[in-house]
């Protein structure tokens, strides 16, 4: 159903549900539709709708919905410890083994087959600020965990990444917030949940960020051995994530996106993307701190709403993302890349 639940049908049940059609409304007299009903599996037209009541009041539409129950994981663990060169090594084999089995990945640079001609566009190149931030954005999965992250830093990256930047009246009663980072329909519904585990002269424990406030709001106190623990459970066994200073859940208020876009086919197509924005201009935001960033979408959403007290789909989360110190060195899990510059015959600067 699309709510996420599951259920238990009985065989008169289930061949009860084949016979309603799942792409149109039709008047039936079907014995059993009160048991679907109930159960979130069929859907009146004018009638009460119990299960999927969520949904109707935050504006979702049926097949996102559907999508976003189905793709919310709740304790899954891909059991990846990793410690040491050793474990490093069993990651390359692993991945040794899945060429083995499947082939090389497709090519990375894609030829357009029915180009007409192809045009050498000159090789101007730029440096500092944005462009040395973009040329140090990478994602990290080692930290250095004998130095802090100082309250300082987590000002700075919470106020660039997710703070109000700038207001505008848009109608009676009705204002618009710019940030950093574009959002559909300017609405901006991404909320940032904070995850301190040492962050120097903050408590550790879960913060939600009041954006307009600037200030972090103290949702649970927590040790920072158990904030560790709770970011690699929440981050499906990632254990490599555990030694972030801080950890961010990006979690949606559904409600407010699709206030504006009521029931629309792009409407959680275009969510997902405000979390993916607000990402890079934290990977950015990061390098030019000189911090190590991740993001990962491979998260136990159900758990990590059940914590926050989000029910999925009002609110819920969809990614988390993580810095600290960063360790310089290479290795299997931060392999060490060389500049690339297209090949030439000639070059323009």
């Amino acid at each position: 159903m699309v709510s996420g639940e599951e259920h238990d049908l009985e065989i008169a049940e289930l061949e009860a549900l084949m016979r309603l059609p799942s792409d149109e409304a039709v008047e039936t007299d079907e014995p059993l539709l009160d048991h679907l009903v109930a159960k979130g599996l069929a859907i009146l037209e004018n009638g009460s709708r119990p299960a999927d009541a969520p949904l109707a009041e935050a504006n979702w539409n049926l097949y996102s919905a559907l999508y976003h129950a189905r793709t919310r994981w709740a304790g899954v663990n891909v059991h990846l410890e990793v410690v040491d060169e050793a474990d490093e090594g069993l990651l390359a084999e692993a991945t040794r083994a899945h060429i083995e089995r499947y082939g090389l990945p497709p090519e990375h640079f894609h030829s357009a087959p029915d180009a007409v001609e192809t045009r050498r566009l000159p090789l101007v190149e730029r440096s500092g600020g944005l462009y040395q931030a973009l040329a140090q954005r990478k994602t990290s999965r080692r930290f250095d965990t004998s130095r802090r992250m100082r309250e300082d830093e987590l000002a700075v990256l919470l106020r660039t990444v997710y703070g109000a930047q700038g207001t505008a009246r848009i109608a009676a009663g009705a204002v618009g917030v710019r940030r950093t980072s574009p959002s559909g329909g300017g609405l901006h519904p991404i909320e940032a949940y904070p995850f301190v585990a040492d962050v120097e002269g903050v408590e550790p424990g879960l913060y939600h960020y009041h954006s307009g406030e600037h200030a972090l709001e103290l949702l649970e106190p927590m040790a920072e051995p158990g904030v560790r623990d709770l970011v690699e459970s929440f981050t499906c066994g990632q254990a490599y994530f555990r030694g972030a200073s801080l950890a961010v859940v990006l979690a949606a208020r559904f409600e407010r996106s699709f206030w504006k876009y009521r029931g629309h086919e792009k409407a959680y197509a275009v969510t997902l993307m405000d979390a993916g924005h607000l990402s890079q201009t934290f990977y950015l935001v990061c390098a030019d701190l000189g911090l190590g960033a991740f993001v990962t979408a491979a998260i136990n959403n159900a758990d990590i709403d059940e914590r926050l007290g989000l029910d999925g789909f009002a609110a819920g989360s969809l990614a988390l993302s993580g810095c600290g110190p960063l360790v310089e060195q290479s290795s299997y899990l931060q392999p060490e890349f060389t500049p690339y510059r297209p090949p030439r015959e000639r070059e323009l600067g």
